[in-house]
């Protein structure tokens, strides 16, 4: 066997190694209590506002859904943990992570928001709707382009004949990941933050012709809300897309 054989094959049984170690029920357990840890540790720090649009104080839960931008998870998370909020994550390795950090957080979550699980993704959403929990989803998610809303949302509100609620967040101060795809920010502790909670959209089922281009809009507005008040307006690693 030849040399160049010998680490050919080497290189693959550490890639098969590597492989199954990253997939390991053990080492996602341990990279979702490391985020678990670090969430509650940040969050406890933080000052946190909540803007909340008076027609959106007057909707009786569940009889409402949440939308939000994907990039927004980390404050959101913790925020709105002690709602009855059922959440829908994507079949994917990523997602087993942020599924146990969801579930530890006391949400309920649906996998299916990937492709060809998507619709059944949505059903189970809409059972856990009818079941009185709140369905949530990131309108952008699971993989982009984004903030470009999926139809999922708009499907799921005209089934249930449901307002969506526009939710954003921003922070004062924050490391922003601009090689992910949702320009993922993470707050740095002792920042103020504010959560936007915008007007309620009816119109997602009373007009036929809503579409995704209207969500967007509605949806942008109270982003752009939650920059101002934080300061992150002129922000380009947060500018919307």
């Amino acid at each position: 066997m030849s040399d160049q054989t010998v680490k050919v094959s080497l290189r693959l049984r550490l890639k098969q190694l590597r492989r199954r170690i990253t997939y390991s029920s053990a080492f996602i357990a341990f990279l979702s209590g490391l985020a678990i840890a670090l969430i509650r540790t940040i969050t406890v720090t933080l000052k946190i506002d909540y803007r909340i649009h008076p027609e959106a104080s007057k909707l009786q839960s569940p009889r409402y859904l949440y939308g939000f931008w994907h990039g927004d998870l980390f404050l959101l998370v913790s925020t709105f943990s002690k709602e009855k909020i059922c959440l829908m994550t994507a079949p994917t390795w990523a997602a087993d992570i942020l599924t146990r950090v969801l579930l530890n957080f006391g949400y309920r979550v649906v996998r299916g928001s990937h492709k060809k699980q998507a619709v059944r993704g949505l059903l189970e959403m809409k059972r856990s709707v009818q079941e009185g929990y709140i369905g949530s989803l990131a309108l952008d998610g699971p993989s982009g382009p984004r903030q470009r809303a999926k139809p999922g949302m708009i499907y799921l509100a005209r089934k249930l004949e449901l307002p969506i609620v526009p939710v954003a967040c921003m922070a004062e101060r924050a490391w922003i990941f601009e090689r992910t795809w949702d320009r993922f920010y993470l707050p740095k502790p002792f920042s103020r933050c504010t959560v936007v909670i915008g007007k309620p959209i009816h119109a997602v089922y009373e007009n036929p012709d809503f579409s995704t281009t209207d969500l967007d809009a509605l949806q942008m507005e109270v982003t752009r809300e939650a920059m101002r008040l934080t300061g992150q307006e002129k922000n380009p690693g947060l500018a919307p897309s």
